[in-house]
């Protein structure tokens, strides 16, 4: 008698974690097509400015509206702001116009007529 209810409880439970578990993966596959769906936006054309007044003024808002510098470091090159081995390890972006720069991504992207990264 013991055993029957013992076998009729493990079948009970398998059943119930084998719901939860199909639950889970259709909510997981739910939820993951917004995040992995590709949005196509056309470009525009955009001019960028490259004079020395509109460089300096650059600097000027880079350096009044916060510390950019202390994440992306002195060069805007990119650098490693947050290093705690077992919780993360986060880079902050290269903005330059350099190779491997945000900002030489864009500018490919702008005169390409297209948004997004090149």
């Amino acid at each position: 008698m013991i055993r029957t209810i013992l076998r009729r409880a493990a079948i009970a439970l398998g059943g119930l974690a084998a719901l939860v578990l199909v639950a889970l993966t259709a909510l997981y596959f739910a939820t993951q097509r917004p995040i992995d769906e590709k949005l196509t936006i056309a470009g525009h054309p955009l001019t960028v400015l490259n004079d020395s007044a509109t460089i300096e003024h650059g600097r000027r808002v880079i350096s009044s509206y916060g510390m950019c510098a202390d994440c992306h470091g002195p060069d805007f090159g990119g650098k490693v702001f947050i290093d705690v081995p077992i919780v993360a390890q986060l880079y902050a972006a290269n903005l330059t116009s350099g190779e491997g720069g945000l900002g030489a991504r864009c500018r490919t992207s702008i005169g390409s007529g297209r948004s997004g990264t090149a």
